[in-house]
């Protein structure tokens, strides 16, 4: 059986474009996979608190060293790296604040990130992912403006890139992206860029 993680980052629950989006996606998506397992950690509403010094001094112990007040340091995030290591596919539903990373998402990523755990490091070798490469992820997100490659403001775009290099480097590199921009522009102009985004995560649903 698959497993499916959804990951919801925007702080607003009512009135969220990438919850509505990601909602109907799912949907599509459940009645394409009703044997699957799916699995939502909605880090807007209860974010995780990011590492600080003790969390990065525990971190760094060998884990034969590590206390019993190390281990429930890096409880939180041992859970958040096993659901992912557990998931087939991860849905990441991510609004752009500030041409990049929602803070909710970035303390999620920092607690995910972690040396022998989701990538290894030695000298001779330098960096290798541990995640499994046959992992997909798909992220969907929105935007206020319109920041795709071809845009003049593209060079803003600080979430798609991060992202997708972030959890490549960690070995999820079949990475898919479906956006909603204009979200500040006049009605019309929303409603066609919704429509858009739906569209192609419909034709998604079925082939992901």
């Amino acid at each position: 059986m698959s497993t499916l993680l959804v990951l919801y980052a925007s702080v607003r629950n009512s009135g969220s474009v990438t919850r509505s989006l990601t909602a109907d996606f799912l949907e599509d998506w459940a009645k394409q996979n009703p044997d699957a397992k799916i699995q939502t950690r909605d880090l807007g509403a209860e974010p995780v608190d990011g590492p600080d010094a003790d969390w990065t001094t525990a971190n760094a112990k060998l884990e034969s060293d590590r206390t019993e007040t190390d281990l429930a340091k890096l409880a939180t995030s041992e859970d958040l790296v096993q659901e992912l290591r557990e998931a087939d596919r991860i849905v990441l539903a991510s609004p752009m604040y500030n041409f990049g990373t929602p803070w909710t998402l970035k303390t999620y990523i920092d607690n995910i990130v972690r040396k022998d755990r989701t990538f290894s490091f030695s000298p001779d070798a330098g960096f290798s992912p541990l995640l499994d490469t046959q992992k997909k992820m798909l992220m969907i997100s929105a935007s206020a403006g319109t920041y795709e490659k071809d845009s003049p403001f593209s060079a803003f775009n600080f979430l798609l890139p991060y992202v997708q290099t972030v959890f490549s480097f960690m070995g999820i590199t079949d990475f898919t992206s479906v956006s909603a921009p204009n979200q500040w522009a006049d009605e019309e102009t929303q409603n066609t860029s919704m429509e858009n985004a739906r569209s192609k995560l419909a034709i998604l649903a079925h082939s992901w």
